[in-house]
Formats: C-alpha cells, sequence, structure tokens
C-alpha cells in the first residue's frame, strides 16, 4: 500500500469525523515543498525465472510409466520420467531373433562362396589342363606322328618300287632262260603274275600316300588345331562363366551384409529408443512440468498420460541464476533502457528485497488473448541472492528506476489538483483556510510531482480531504 493510499484513507476518515464548520475540516497534513533529487520509476507484476532453465523434451512419444513429482528437486543423473516399453522390448526382441539367423544364412552363404571359389579354381585349372593337352596333342602330331606316317608312307612306295624294278629286271632275263631250259613256261608265267602283283602293290602304297597327304594329314592336322583353338576357347568361356556366378553370388552377398546392416540398424534405434524412454536429468535443478499455454491448459503429469516425441514435458530451472520476467506497457517501454536499476520485491518470501537492472527488453510486443494491451517482456536480474531459497513462478514486484531528476522542487502528488489542463494546489491563508495556488508540474512517479513554477522551497502545500467549495477557499 503506497502512501497515496493511505492519504485517501485518512482523508476519508477525517472528513467524517470533523465538524462541517470548523475551517481546518479540510486539511490533512502541511507537507512544506522539498528539493533534492525525484527518482522517476514504474512499478510492474512479474514472476521469477530461471536465466538458465533446462527444456527436457521426450525423443519418442508413448504412455507414462513413471514419473517424478512436479516442484521436486534433482541431482544429475537422476531419473525424471520413464516410458511403458514393453511394446519396443518386444519387437526388439523379434528383430535380434531375425538378425541372428539373417547372420547364421549369411555365414552359410559365405562357406558356399568359398567353396565355389574352390570350384572354380579346379575349373580353371581344369581348361587349362585340357589346352595343354590340345596343345600336347597337335604338336605330338605335327612333331611325331605326322613326320613318321609320311616316312612310313613313302618308305612303302620306295620299297614297292624296288621291288617292282627288281622283280621287272628279273622277268626281262627269264624268256632267255626260257629257250635254253632253264625255267618252264608256267614259272615264266608265275614271274609274270607276281609283276603285276608288286606293281598293284606300289599303286597301292602310292596311293595310300597321296590319300594321307590329301585327306587323313589335313583332316587329322585340322582336328588337332581345332581342339587347341577349342581348348582356347573353353578356358576364356569358363572364366566369363566363373566371373559371372561369382559376380551374381557377390550381389547376393552384398545383399545380404546390407540386409543384415539394416537390421542392425533397426535394433540399434530400437535399443536408442528404449533407452530415450528413460530421461534423467542433466543438471541439478528443481522440476517444473510443462503447463501447456493459455488455450491448452494441463495439470501435471501422472502415471497412464500419452506424450509424444519431441514435446516438452518438463523444464529444470537453474535456481542459483534466477531473474524476475515481467511485461510493461507499451506507454512506458520506451523510457526503458537495458541497465536501469530496479527493485525487485517478493511477498511469498517475506518481502524479501533484491537489487538489480533491466537485462533484456523485447523488440516486439506480446499480445494478450482478448486485450488491446500491447505489453513488452522485459527481463530484470537480481543480485546478492545469496542463501535465497527461490522457486520458479513466485510472484514479484518490481520498481525500474527510469531516470534521477537532481536539484528539483517536488510536493506529494496527491496535493496537485488540475482544471481544464491548470494544475494548482492549496497552501494555508492568514485565517488558516486552503487558498488555490496554480503551479507549473514537470514528472512524477507514484508519490511525487516536479514543480517547476508556483512554489519555493520551505512552503506547505496542503494535502486535503476533499478540494472544498469555492465560498471556503481563502482569498490569495
Amino acid at each position: 500500500m503506497n502512501r497515496l493510499t493511505v492519504i485517501c484513507a485518512l482523508c476519508l476518515c477525517l472528513w467524517s469525523c470533523q465538524d462541517a464548520d470548523d475551517s481546518t475540516v479540510y486539511i490533512i497534513e502541511r507537507v512544506p515543498v522539498a528539493q533534492g533529487t525525484l527518482d522517476i520509476s514504474i512499478t510492474e507484476d512479474g514472476s521469477l525465472d530461471s536465466a538458465n532453465s533446462v527444456d527436457i523434451k521426450t525423443e519418442i512419444g508413448g504412455d507414462i510409466l513413471w514419473v517424478i513429482e512436479d516442484g521436486s528437486e534433482v541431482k544429475k543423473g537422476d531419473k525424471l520420467i520413464e516410458l511403458d516399453s514393453q511394446e519396443r522390448k518386444e519387437g526388439l526382441e523379434s528383430k535380434v531373433f531375425e538378425l541372428e539367423k539373417s547372420e547364421r544364412e549369411l555365414e552359410e552363404f559365405r562357406e558356399e562362396l568359398k567353396i565355389f571359389g574352390m570350384e572354380a579354381e579346379r575349373r580353371r585349372q581344369e581348361a587349362i589342363d585340357k589346352r595343354a593337352f590340345a596343345e600336347m596333342a597337335l604338336s605330338q602330331y605335327k612333331e611325331g606322328k605326322s613326320p613318321f606316317t609320311k616316312k612310313e608312307h613313302e618308305l612303302k612306295v620306295e620299297s614297292a618300287r624296288i621291288a617292282l624294278d627288281d622283280h621287272q629286271d628279273k622277268v626281262t632275263r627269264m624268256p632267255a632262260l626260257l629257250e635254253k631250259g632253264f625255267i618252264t613256261q608256267s614259272e615264266l608265267r608265275q614271274a609274270e603274275l607276281r609283276a603285276r602283283e608288286l606293281a598293284q602293290d606300289l599303286e597301292r602304297s602310292e596311293r595310300n600316300l597321296d590319300v594321307w597327304k590329301t585327306f587323313d594329314h589335313p583332316q587329322e592336322l585340322a582336328r588337332k588345331t581345332s581342339d587347341l583353338e577349342s581348348a582356347t576357347l573353353n578356358i576364356q568361356r569358363e572364366e566369363m562363366r566363373i566371373k559371372s556366378e561369382l559376380n551374381r553370388k557377390q550381389a547376393t552377398l552384398k545383399s545380404k551384409e546390407f540386409q543384415i546392416q539394416r537390421q542392425r540398424t533397426k535394433i540399434e534405434k530400437k535399443q536408442k529408443e528404449i533407452g530415450q524412454m528413460i530421461i534423467t536429468a542433466p543438471a541439478d535443478g528443481i522440476v517444473v512440468h510443462d503447463s501447456g499455454n493459455s488455450w491448452n491448459k494441463k495439470g501435471p503429469l501422472k502415471i497412464g498420460d500419452n506424450v509424444h516425441s519431441n514435446e516438452m514435458i518438463m523444464s529444470l530451472p537453474d535456481l542459483s541464476n534466477m531473474v524476475v520476467q515481467t511485461k510493461v506497457n507499451e506507454v512506458n517501454v520506451g523510457k526503458l533502457q537495458e541497465g536501469q536499476s530496479t527493485t525487485s520485491v517478493i511477498e511469498a518470501m517475506n518481502n524479501a528485497s533484491y537489487i538489480g537492472e533491466v537485462r533484456k527488453i523485447a523488440t516486439t510486443a506480446s499480445d494478450t488473448w482478448g486485450s488491446s494491451v500491447k505489453e513488452y517482456m522485459t527481463e530484470v536480474t537480481l543480485e546478492e541472492t545469496e542463501g535465497a531459497h527461490f522457486r520458479p513462478d513466485l510472484s514479484v514486484k518490481v520498481t525500474i528506476l527510469l531516470e534521477s531528476i537532481p536539484d528539483v522542487l517536488f510536493i506529494p502528488l496527491g496535493a496537485v489538483y488540475q482544471t481544464d489542463g491548470q494544475a494548482y494546489c492549496y497552501v494555508e491563508d492568514d485565517d488558516g483556510r486552503p487558498k488555490r495556488r496554480d503551479v507549473t508540474i514537470g514528472s512524477a512517479n507514484d508519490d511525487m510531482v516536479i514543480v517547476q513554477d508556483g512554489l519555493t522551497e520551505g512552503e506547505e502545500v496542503l494535502l486535503l480531504a476533499a478540494e472544498p467549495e469555492k465560498t471556503d477557499i481563502g482569498n490569495d
């Protein structure tokens, strides 16, 4: 209750008690005009808030299984809330089972891949061996069997020609021997028959040589060459088949490994979610449950409530660093400056008073629903708070010193009246009656107003129970 309120109450009391004929009926107090420094300030309602409040948000949603009571003091690491994780744990068990199955299948497939590698090496070596055999067969034929066979045929032809020549030479001499009686006609005919047989042998040997040169040798050489080329191509084909099969198997391996990685990622996510269902205090502080906003009020959290992902559920104010949040009307906000001195009084703490200063002034107004009044949020510091037991949201009366005006005359605000823009007060005339005195006034605070003209230091102005009628006013 300020001085003006007290004076008004006292005026009413005296007015009701005084005799109407008493010339001092209106006078409550005679106040001398003072000269000095006048502090101009405003007083606003505010509330305590932490300068370093830690907001607690959920990472995931769920039903509350346990929650710490609102207003509890906690240490860093203490449990704040636990959400029901049963469903996620069951889902985690299922995913772990699927992962173990996939890992077994992957291990089996890797063993199959090793076996395929060995089988591929065997097939590759087998193809190389076949080419080596084909190359050896061609070389053997060209350098061994073919020359030998050719020479064999040529020897047969040569032998048959020699045998024929020798026999024909013999047959040529036999007619002379027949005339002399050394041989018979039968022996001559047998010799001639033998000559024809030897001629056929020579012809056969020459034909066999010609057939070998014309048909057998080219065919066999082509076959051996083809076998070598086929074996060479088979190496390339086998290499391509192995590479193709290996690529498919490696793609399958990567697919299985990727699937396992995805399963592990999902498991890690589930494990992280389960871990996030228990939220602990990141710092010391006092628990303040989020109470919602003006259009969505909600009480303290309780077991069974459902919270959403990334929902603000509570805060941990740092009680060692508290500030006052207050709103200043747009009429006065232009007078505010950061660094202005303040006095904050907390009624709930036995009217404890703390000095401080304006630290922050909002650049935009905060609208109050249903009101056209514009107010600016202003933050005020508190100093010398050691040993104080603060709690968030306690009501605070904040007085902000806008300016200190030195060497001025000032009188009580309750002593000044105004009519048609002219300010005036009352002084006492020689007869002890109130007498009007026009004055020029300046800045004022809640109690005093500066007098720029019309009064001098030491003069007394009257605080009246009510402004007197003109008939009761003395002459100037």
